[in-house]
């Protein structure tokens, strides 16, 4: 429903992050008892809107033009085409119940792609959200950023902040037997590494080399890492394994059969 006045739990996250001048909040309302004023509400606008899980506070940041707002809700909290899969899973877990969708800002120009990501990238920076795969806004609206956009972002405060929360969580995740044993038999196929892929590796053995992840099937942006250590850590669990991330950034292969990697 649109609420003039959110639950004492979005209060609480809406003020523990300074959010003072939002549009529209929508807390649990099923998708069949939505009705038309409700939709056209919502396409009428073009903006950036904020998906936050009420239990635990982690939030997700997207943006669409006119006339897509209410398939973006949709897609996100309500098992739609599209959508984030890191909402949708948390969705499946927590329950709808403990989810709100609210538009944070509009774009006038609702058909303006420039002006519509440039309010969707202030609010990643604000609010760093976890459930978002990449810092870079304009994924839904299959927008590809220039290299010295990603060069300014890799260099901020914000991303370098990012960066190391990512790492840290990742450094205290335990790893189960089962996953290591995936990781190893995975290594033995690729089997052994001819002298000319080796002389290859050697070119790029250095371990501040900053990487970006492309998904394989559409080329989208997944994630960056500061180091070829940094990229092993988080496909192989294992700092020193970097091998496997020199060899696909040497013969351009992909890695775990998903994504392509580039150096910044």
């Amino acid at each position: 429903m649109f609420t003039a006045v959110p639950s004492d739990r979005l209060e609480y996250f809406l003020k523990e992050k300074n959010i003072t001048n939002y549009v529209h909040a929508m807390e649990y309302e099923p998708k069949q008892v939505i009705d038309q004023p409700v939709k056209s509400t919502l396409n009428s606008k073009a903006g950036t809107y904020l998906c936050i899980n009420l239990v635990n506070g982690k939030k997700y940041v997207g943006s669409a033009s006119q006339g897509g707002m209410y398939n973006r809700y949709c897609g996100h909290l309500l098992g739609g085409h599209g959508g984030s899969q890191n909402v949708k899973a948390a969705v499946k877990k927590y329950g709808i119940e403990n989810f709100a969708f609210l538009v944070l800002e509009t774009n006038e120009n609702g058909k303006i792609r420039d002006e519509i990501l440039a309010t969707e990238q202030k609010y990643i920076d604000l609010l760093m959200p976890e459930y978002n795969i990449a810092l870079f806004a304009g994924s839904v609206l299959n927008s590809k950023w220039s290299q010295d956009s990603r060069d300014r972002l890799v260099k901020s405060e914000t991303y370098l902040k990012r960066m190391e929360n990512l790492r840290l969580a990742r450094k205290n995740t335990p790893v189960s037997e089962e996953t290591r044993e995936l990781l190893r038999a995975n290594a033995l196929e690729r089997g052994p590494v001819s002298d000319e892929t080796k002389l290859k590796m050697s070119i790029n053995n250095n371990k501040s080399v900053a990487i970006q992840a492309y998904l394989a099937d559409s080329d989208t942006l997944y994630r960056e890492f500061l180091s070829i250590a940094e990229a092993a850590e988080h496909f192989f669990n294992d700092r020193d394994k970097r091998g496997p991330i020199k060899y696909a950034l040497a013969k351009n292969t992909k890695i775990l059969n998903k994504y392509y990697l580039r150096k910044s």
